[in-house]
């Protein structure tokens, strides 16, 4: 009995673990302007771009994503020079819109994101970032 009770408890314990890396809660999201780098997938460059990233994403019971997809509006500082970018909707972890400009581009710009998801419960959630520096963080590139 004792045994039994043992293992329905870890499989219960098991059941929420694995659950626990489904979209219950929104996802990190940042936008990054003129941000002067090299990014081995990507190349070296200014980046002004906008991400939504969650690690967690995968259901391992159902191997589900949820869907989530970020838009970019980047206006240029001196000319007011507009230009746009929309990820779509994908499944997965990371959704990015954005562009890297060569080293030599003098432009800086303002970077808005606008930042969408949808959690496993239906909810939709939406998220705006705004940057005009760097603000770089290691733990985007996992």
């Amino acid at each position: 009995m004792k045994r039994i009770m043992k293992s329905s408890l870890i499989f219960l314990v098991m059941g929420f673990s694995l659950n626990s890396y489904s979209a219950t809660i929104p996802a990190q999201t940042f936008s990054r302007a003129n941000c002067k780098v090299y990014i081995p997938s990507f190349g070296y460059g200014y980046y002004n771009e906008s991400i939504s990233y969650d690690l967690l994403t995968k259901d391992l019971l159902t191997g589900s994503n949820h869907k989530m997809g970020v838009a970019t509006k980047q206006k240029e500082s001196r000319t007011g020079a507009i230009r746009q970018q929309d990820s779509g909707d994908v499944l997965g972890k990371r959704a990015r819109a954005g562009y890297v400009d060569s080293p030599s581009d003098p432009r800086f710009w303002v970077v808005n994101g606008y930042h969408r998801e949808t959690l496993d419960n239906g909810r939709k959630v939406y998220v705006n970032t705004v940057a005009q520096d760097c603000n770089l963080h290691f733990d985007q590139f996992y």
